[in-house]
């Protein structure tokens, strides 16, 4: 599996509290936008018409948990920011290839966040 979810998916998961991604040697790319969907990824279309929107940023708006440990091929969570309102506790572990999170909290709010790990492989 290249990508777990798409931006279509989101929209009927609006009370997703938490994803835990682990072990997943294929996986590029947590997030798809709209229309890219491809064997292996969960794609759906909204009122079963396929949507060519591409939002700019998109919206968790009850996700507490994000943990993705050993994806040695995650490129990207996502494309564009991701509103993260009651998001508690972050962990990233063995996701080399991971190199932006694409978090989009007031300041304020990024400083009273109770837990966030970001694991460096490299020494």
């Amino acid at each position: 599996m290249r990508k777990l979810l798409t931006y279509e998916w989101l929209l009927h998961l609006r009370n997703l509290q938490s994803i835990e991604v682990a072990e997943c040697k294929g996986m590029v790319e947590l997030i798809s936008r709209a229309g890219q969907g491809q064997e292996g990824s969960i794609t759906t279309s909204v009122n079963d018409t396929p949507s060519s929107f591409q939002p700019s940023s998109i919206s968790l708006p009850k996700l507490e948990c994000l943990k993705l440990r050993y994806l040695h091929q995650l490129k990207s969570i996502y494309k564009a920011p991701i509103s993260w309102d009651f998001m508690k506790r972050l962990d990233v572990y063995g996701c080399p290839e991971l190199k932006r999170i694409p978090l989009q909290l007031p300041l304020r709010e990024i400083e009273e966040l109770p837990y966030i790990w970001v694991e460096d492989e490299e020494k």
